[in-house]
């Protein structure tokens, strides 16, 4: 496969495993993050599909200045070789996101002083990677598939910035 290479959400260890009725969510009075039973899990969840949303726009348009705040350094690096490796090959991935037919919490956790949130995203998408001169190298622009990603996003709890960095991915 030609997509971009990172590291799976697996071999964390020594976190605290938060049910989805504690999910840390910011308080609007201080900012800060709580840990409140009846959490704001929608909240969590818009904020990292929002992200998850901006990676993908940015990705697509291989602008990897703009990818390295939103990501990880490991992230970063794995996206950011993938993008050079297509631009050395002048080639080019096109996705078509058809559609976000689910996006779920499967995983929260605490780790240290950051919280930890891995969601699964099931979509409809078309990918079809092609040379310079326009020509199919892999994919097939009519086929729509559906395709499975795990996003882990990381964020610390005390952070007055309410945005989230994403830290893995992997794909089943």
């Amino acid at each position: 496969s030609r997509r971009p290479s990172v590291p799976p959400a697996s071999g964390r260890s020594g976190g605290a495993t938060l049910t989805a009725d504690q999910v840390p969510y910011g308080d609007a009075d201080d900012a800060g993050w709580s840990l409140r039973p009846g959490g704001l899990t929608l909240a969590v969840l818009a904020g990292v599909v929002g992200l998850a949303t901006s990676v993908a726009l940015v990705a697509a348009n291989y602008d990897v200045a703009a990818l390295q705040p939103l990501l990880s350094k490991d992230v970063f690096d794995r996206f950011s070789e993938a993008i050079h490796q297509r631009v050395a090959a002048k080639e080019a991935l096109q996705t078509n996101l058809v559609g976000l037919k689910s996006a779920d919490i499967v995983e929260t956790t605490i780790e240290g002083n950051t919280a930890l949130v891995t969601v699964k995203f099931v979509s409809e998408q078309t990918n079809v990677t092609r040379a310079a001169d326009g020509k199919v190298v892999e994919g097939d622009p009519d086929r729509v598939v559906e395709h499975v990603d795990f996003w882990t996003f990381a964020r610390p709890l005390r952070a007055r910035d309410p945005n989230w960095t994403l830290v893995a991915t992997h794909s089943p």
